[in-house]
């Protein structure tokens, strides 16, 4: 039945469109239809109009555009009764369906009924809620649908605008300020003009504060969006409102549900984001000896609110929520991420606001003090200069390892990430007499901590590894300060592969690619450690085969484990010489191959890249031994692949193919 009535559809649609389109309005608007059908008929409508493609977009906007306006007329109607309608369903659905037509034709000045009638349902005193409600929805459907690439005129959002605030007033309900204050977060992007007139900007901005104010948190959390899209919209003209949007944003912030003060503290995510741009924009206006644009210039409203706004953040980052998983978003995380980006605004100056927090608790004996001592740490990593940040970082290496010793796992957790990120951007900085310990420390945890930690401790050594990149001592004297880890350590991490959890925290991943680093950056000494290693992880690749693969999680666990197995032996093949791989070539390829076979297009780039390394290590040698592996797969298959990454012409274009030799499969 479903296939016979969309098979129904489709033909209705191709063959009279016109006709198929008015008779889902007529549906949509006649009361007493069944409701279900009803929103089913408006949906379709708004599908017939609306395609995430951009070229099938525009092919239904144009097949609506060439009706004639006679033919459109009587739809149009339509949909505005069924704005009317007494079934809430049926209004939201037709407000959906309106705006789709709307976002077509007031960019050619047409439907010169659309906006009249919206603004008679929501200024008229006898329209019931409910429908004020559904003619602000469709507002603002119709200005986030506009939002894309549309130019209409200023007449045109003048009126939508004024109709939008007065929608959101106080004295108006619950209900019909919300829906207001969404159609005018949709709308901002189209009041350029309205802001550039001071009395109409202050209009919005009264509307839009008031609103902050509104028993209903949903109106609350609307209005905090609003000023968090003019912030990113209208920078150079918050001059005369920061004042007012810096009190009411930190009361918010402190005191008000989360769902509220996470879009008070998007704010000044959001001014730090619109700083960073300005200060680089003038940074290269400097460099070109040009002055700054007017409405160019960065008011550095971060540094000016620093004391307070350092306070509040870090007083935000110890109310933690101890339940949460790694893909919740609640105010502390949002406080650090909003204190990384002053940081990266201000640079040195964050480190006299923040390092005095961080000192007085990093050794509370309140764990939540702890805890946000050291990611207020972390946070401020980025942004300032070695010469200020780094005499801290040389002292707090021994705090962060005694750290990973806590009672409380978010701790553990913050002092792990903090150390990956102090190896990562301040590495010259960690004291040379620590270095033992760190790597030590960082190993010791690798097998006896949560997968989240783990994975954590996985970063640290990676990048500490990665610091050894282009290292000379290892090049001039063959070893440098890893080789004598460096056994242990991968075959810790290699266990840290099988251990329980490892699926958790992206562990197994982060284990594979601090083994891949390490191995990149060993020094020469550690040659025979990678000649154990490389059966090791030939015989994995080999293993994987025979994964059982029962739903997509296995599927998608097997193909990633191949990837990393194949990059592993990549970087193994890199470090060592012809003589050496010669052992484990044929065993090497049949892996590569089977990989091939698979159809595992996440794995297939690993596995051609180690395919050409090992290539250009064998050279003709190459030729010779794999030639009947090659013919026992499938040719058209497996040639196919190989043209996909123009590994042949790769290697066609070296000197390996011997003289006189023709393939013959």
């Amino acid at each position: 039945m479903r296939n016979a009535a969309e098979q129904f559809l489709v033909q209705a649609e191709s063959s009279n469109f016109p006709g198929f389109i008015h008779a889902l309005s007529t549906e949509l608007a006649t009361e007493g239809k069944d409701i279900t059908a009803r929103q089913l008929a408006g949906l379709h409508i708004k599908n017939l109009l609306f395609a995430k493609e951009t070229e099938a977009h525009e092919v239904k906007i144009n097949r609506w555009k060439a009706l004639p306006a006679e033919t459109r007329l009587p739809i149009k109607a339509l949909l505005i009764q069924a704005l009317r309608s007494a079934e809430s369903i049926a209004r939201h659905t037709a407000a959906q369906a309106s705006s789709e037509v709307a976002s077509i034709e007031l960019p050619f000045n047409e439907w010169q009924e659309f906006l009249p009638a919206l603004t008679e349902v929501v200024n008229a005193a006898e329209s019931p809620d409910g429908m004020k409600v559904s003619a602000l929805e469709c507002l603002g459907f119709t200005c986030e649908r506009l939002a894309v690439g549309s130019d209409i005129e200023q007449s045109i959002t003048d009126k939508m605008l004024t109709t939008i605030v007065t929608g959101i007033h106080k004295d108006r309900p619950h209900d019909i300020r919300l829906a207001a204050a969404i159609a005018l977060r949709n709308s901002i992007i189209f009041t350029a003009g309205n802001m550039e007139n001071a009395a109409e900007r202050n209009m919005i901005m009264q509307a839009i504060c008031e609103a902050t104010t509104s028993p209903d948190a949903r109106v609350r959390a609307a209005a905090y969006e609003c000023i968090v899209n003019i912030a990113y919209q209208y920078y150079n003209k918050l001059r005369d409102y920061m004042p007012t949007l810096f009190q009411i944003t930190f009361e918010t912030i402190k005191k008000d549900e989360e769902q509220v003060a996470l879009q008070a503290l998007e704010f000044w995510s959001t001014i730090a984001e619109e700083e960073i741009e300005l200060l680089d924009e003038a940074a290269d206006y400097k460099d070109r000896g040009e002055a700054v644009p007017a409405d160019r210039e960065c008011m550095r409203y971060i540094a000016g609110a620093l004391e307070h706004l350092a306070s509040m953040l870090t007083e935000v980052m110890a109310k933690q929520d101890e339940d949460a998983d790694e893909d919740t978003w609640n105010l502390s995380m949002a406080a650090g991420t909003c204190l990384t980006l002053v940081a990266n605004t201000i640079e040195d100056l964050v480190v006299p606001a923040i390092m005095p927090f961080v000192q007085a608790n990093i050794k509370s004996e309140n764990w939540r003090l702890r805890e946000a001592a050291t990611m207020a740490f972390s946070t401020i990593l980025d942004g300032p200069s070695a010469e200020a940040i780094g005499p801290y970082v040389n002292q707090s290496i021994p705090v962060l390892l005694a750290a990973l010793n806590d009672p409380h796992p978010m701790v553990k957790d913050s002092s792990a990430w903090t150390i990956g990120r102090i190896c990562d951007l301040h590495v010259r900085s960690i004291p040379t007499e620590t270095f033992p310990t760190l790597v030590t420390t960082l190993g010791g945890i690798l097998m006896k901590e949560t997968p989240r930690v783990a994975a954590q401790a996985c970063f640290a050594l990676h990048n500490l590894a990665a610091a050894f990149e282009g290292d000379e001592s290892a090049r001039v004297n063959g070893t440098n300060a890893l080789s004598q880890y460096m056994a242990t350590l991968l075959q810790t991490l290699l266990q840290v592969t099988d251990r329980e959890g490892c699926d958790e925290s992206n562990l197994r991943a982060a284990a594979f690619e601090a083994i891949t680093v390490l191995i990149q950056n060993s020094a020469p000494d550690c040659k025979q450690i990678l000649l154990q290693l490389l059966p090791v992880i030939v015989e994995r690749l080999n293993t994987s085969f025979s994964m059982q693969v029962l739903t997509n999680d296995d599927k998608e666990t097997k193909e990633g484990l191949q990837g990393l197995l194949c990059g592993v032996i990549q970087v193994i093949s890199i470090k060592i010489t012809k003589e050496d791989i010669a052992p484990y070539a044929d065993s090497i390829m049949k892996g590569f191959l089977q990989v091939l076979d698979e159809k595992n297009s996440s794995a297939h780039e690993e596995a051609f890249l180690a395919i050409g390394s090992i290539v250009d290590l064998v050279a003709e040698d190459f030729v010779v031994s794999s030639l009947t592996l090659f013919a026992c797969f499938s040719l058209a298959k497996f040639l196919t692949s190989l043209f996909s990454c123009l590994f042949l012409e790769i290697y066609c274009c070296s000197a390996a193919i011997p003289n006189g030799w023709h393939p013959e499969f």
